[in-house]
């Protein structure tokens, strides 16, 4: 959604509101009452902070658990990579000594010459 910095003269200065947004009081405080949560309607300020607090551990510990479980699938996938190198053995550098049996693929080239060939 875009948005636009508002510069009235009610003292809303530097307010952020949607693109085509009124400045009157009235329509600054309906965009307002429209940016909370429609859960945090009618609660008091003390069960508006624990209810945030609440969605804050449970953000917490949603970003925790896709983290673990990241880090789980990156060491798989490491060590998958590491039994597949050491099964097709060890990457050769282009040398002069290199013997002319050995296959392109297992040569160590520059990415300019790999996109050539």
């Amino acid at each position: 959604m875009l948005q636009r910095v508002v510069y009235c003269s009610l003292g809303f200065s530097g307010t952020v509101c949607p693109i085509g947004a009124a400045t009157t009081r009235e329509q600054h405080e309906q965009t307002r009452s429209r940016r909370t949560s429609p859960t945090d309607r009618g609660l008091s300020a003390t069960e508006r902070k624990a209810l945030r607090v609440r969605e804050a551990q449970e953000a917490i510990a949603d970003r925790e658990e896709a983290q673990t479980a990241f880090h789980e699938n990156r060491e798989r996938l490491r060590k998958e990579r590491l039994v597949r190198e050491a099964t097709e053995g060890p990457m050769l550098a282009p040398t002069p000594e290199l013997p002319d049996d050995t296959p392109i693929e297992r040569v160590l080239f520059s990415t300019r010459i790999q996109n050539a060939l």
